[in-house]
C-alpha cells in the first residue's frame, strides 16, 4: 500500500511540475489551477478545469503579477470549451502511444516524457489560437 501511495504522489507531483515548467517556458505565465488540475484530475477533466478557471501568475515584465480569467468573470464559455477540447485532444493523442511502448507510463521517467510532450503540444496550440 505504501509503495502505491509513494508512486501515486510522485506521479502527481511530476505531472503538476511539468505543467508548471512548460506553461512558464511557453507563455511566461503559470495557470496554477491548470497545473494542479493536470496533476490531480483524470484525463480531460484537468484540461477543462484549467481552461475554465485560468488563475495564476504572469511573469511577463509588462504584466507581472496575479491574473484571473474565468468563466465566472471575463472569459467566454466558448473560449474555455475550445481550450479544454484542444488540451483533451493532445492528452488523448499522446496517451495513445502507450500501445506502442507498453509500460511507458508505469515509470516516473516515462510519465515525464509523455507529460512534456502533451504539455508542449497543448501549450503551443493554445498560444497559436490565442493570437
Amino acid at each position: 500500500m505504501n509503495i502505491t501511495y509513494n508512486y501515486m504522489s510522485q506521479s502527481l507531483t511530476v505531472k503538476t511540475t511539468i505543467s508548471t515548467i512548460v506553461q512558464y517556458y511557453i507563455n511566461e505565465k503559470v495557470n496554477g489551477v491548470g497545473a494542479i488540475a493536470d496533476g490531480f484530475l483524470p484525463l480531460g477533466y484537468g484540461d477543462f478545469a484549467g481552461s475554465m478557471f485560468d488563475v495564476g501568475y504572469d511573469f511577463d515584465p509588462d504584466n507581472k503579477g496575479l491574473y484571473s480569467e474565468t468563466i465566472l468573470g471575463n472569459k467566454s464559455m466558448s473560449k474555455a470549451l475550445i481550450e479544454g477540447t484542444i488540451g483533451t485532444i493532445f492528452s488523448l493523442k499522446m496517451h495513445g502511444f502507450e500501445k506502442y511502448a507498453p509500460g511507458l507510463e508505469k515509470s516516473i521517467m516515462g510519465q515525464a516524457a509523455v507529460g512534456f510532450a502533451v504539455q508542449f503540444g497543448n501549450s503551443f496550440a493554445q498560444k497559436k489560437i490565442a493570437k
